[in-house]
């Protein structure tokens, strides 16, 4: 009797002992989601948490520690640290300790969200700075690293590559991403239409038969590029400095033409930047369709199927009904970038315009953004996180100095030239933004596919009914009409 007593104390003692490393009775925790990114935030839950934040231990790995964000006593909110784990997760807390029932994994994280072939990618994956130690795939297909600082891995979009998860395989480990990389389309660039016969090409427009027509800012002409040769004769104009209507064509002076557009009966709009009216090309002659007193600096420009124009004019943006008559839908005349109700917002820049005839939205490429004005709302659709270059999804992506803009009517994908990045952008209908051609502050004139290709300066661009884009190159010294094939 005395022998079974003892025994059962000893038994107890041993409970009591284990009680108090583990907080006895040992708490059952659990993890949710099993699977975050580094940086992310899971919630660990059991019993016996300090409420203090800083009194509770949490341990990813044997060493690796994560910060607790909030606490309760069931309850507790962490920051998943910069390293890859595949374990069990370790709570101390006033000297008890417990571990998740559940293993928890890390997943690697990338930006931009989206990316053509042969453009980089960030990739925060935790692990070691010994770059041999990482393997990378998109979708199933091999990337070779190509830069690694502090666990964030830079990785070249593969040739082939297809939209879906990304994997790194950190030292034999495998860690495959929560959410799909998608791959954008990549530009090749041909020449089009060489130097000859151009000063200052800018916007351009296709007419019903595919004639490609350029307005030559500052060559005072309108241009007309055969579409299979790219061979330019001069259209309407007469290369003076001045503005004028005409008849003949080749006796207006068109100085100043920026931007054109063709209205659905056929007739050529034009908006002139410096000598102020929109004017039309109707039959043989050049007339003034809206008066400088009623525009002062038009720019962008779009006609829509009932043959209404939507033109960016300094700080505003107007519609031009097809009896003349003006309207202003957006800004309140200063210059600013405030958001909210048309009337009161403001504009920087704009410089090009583009209509979803499907819901009525206008999208306005102003400096570094693009805006959308939507049921009398305006708002940032992408772009404005700095003034360079940045891919990413909406608001967080970054542009230089926006000129340009078409949108594809068949995918709502949004096509920009970028002047100060020498590059051509697509930001698709969900907001992500890509470079489809040139490489991101790398002047030159060069064809090629995506980065290998180079812009002196892009600035107009159009799409044909093929989905191939034209975009304006170059000023005096190398003005070209390049062509940019979309695979």
């Amino acid at each position: 009797m005395r022998l079974r007593f003892l025994f059962s104390a000893i038994v107890l003692a041993l409970f009591l002992t284990g009680c108090q490393k583990y907080g006895g009775p040992p708490s059952v925790l659990s993890v949710s989601p099993a699977i975050d990114t580094i940086g992310g935030i899971v919630t660990i839950t059991g019993s016996g948490f300090s409420s203090n934040a800083a009194e509770n231990i949490v341990f990813f790995n044997d060493s690796v520690t994560g910060i607790v964000k909030t606490a309760t006593s069931t309850a507790l909110t962490v920051y998943v640290p910069s390293q890859n784990t595949k374990n069990h997760i370790t709570v101390k807390t006033n000297g008890k300790e417990w571990q998740t029932t559940e293993i928890f994994q890390t997943a690697p994280k990338f930006l931009p969200q989206s990316a053509a072939p042969g453009y980089p990618v960030k990739i925060y994956a935790g692990g070691g700075e010994n770059i041999t130690d990482y393997e990378v795939s998109f979708n199933g297909t091999p990337a070779r690293p190509t830069g690694l600082f502090n666990a964030e891995l830079t990785v070249t979009v593969p040739a082939g590559a297809s939209t879906g998860l990304v994997t790194v395989i950190y030292k034999g480990e495998p860690y495959t991403s929560l959410t799909k990389f998608i791959v954008a389309p990549i530009g090749e660039v041909s020449s089009f239409s060489g130097p000859d016969g151009f000063a200052n090409p800018f916007g351009m427009a296709f007419d019903r038969n595919g004639q490609l027509f350029v307005a030559d800012l500052q060559g005072g002409y309108i241009d007309a590029v055969d579409p299979a040769t790219g061979t330019v004769s001069k259209y309407a104009g007469n290369g003076t400095y001045n503005f004028s209507g005409g008849h003949p064509l080749l006796s207006a002076a068109l100085y100043g033409a920026r931007n054109l557009a063709f209205a659905p009966d056929g007739v050529l709009y034009a908006t002139d930047t410096w000598y102020g009216p929109i004017f039309k090309i109707a039959g043989d002659s050049v007339v003034s369709f809206v008066h400088y007193s009623e525009v002062t600096g038009p720019e962008g420009i779009y006609i829509d199927q009932s043959g209404n124009l939507y033109i960016t004019d300094a700080q505003q943006i107007k519609k031009v009904k097809p009896d003349g008559s003006v309207i202003i839908l957006a800004g309140s005349g200063t210059q600013g970038v405030a958001d909210g109700p048309a009337a009161s917002a403001t504009f920087f820049a704009p410089t090009a315009i583009a209509l979803d005839e499907s819901n009525g939205n206008l999208y306005i490429a102003d400096n570094n953004q693009i805006r959308l004005l939507s049921q009398g709302m305006i708002s940032r659709f992408a772009g404005g996180n700095g003034t360079n270059f940045l891919g990413g999804n909406g608001i967080n992506a970054g542009f230089g100095t926006l000129v340009g803009m078409v949108r594809d009517p068949r995918t709502g994908n949004i096509f920009a030239t970028d002047i100060t990045d020498h590059i051509v952008l697509m930001v698709s209908a969900a907001g992500d933004v890509t470079v489809v051609a040139g490489n991101p502050g790398q002047q030159g004139s060069q064809t090629g596919t995506g980065p290998a290709a180079l812009f002196e300066g892009p600035t107009g661009i159009t799409m044909d009914k093929n989905g191939v884009l034209y975009v304006s190159d170059g000023n005096y010294s190398n003005p070209a009409i390049r062509k940019i094939t979309l695979h």
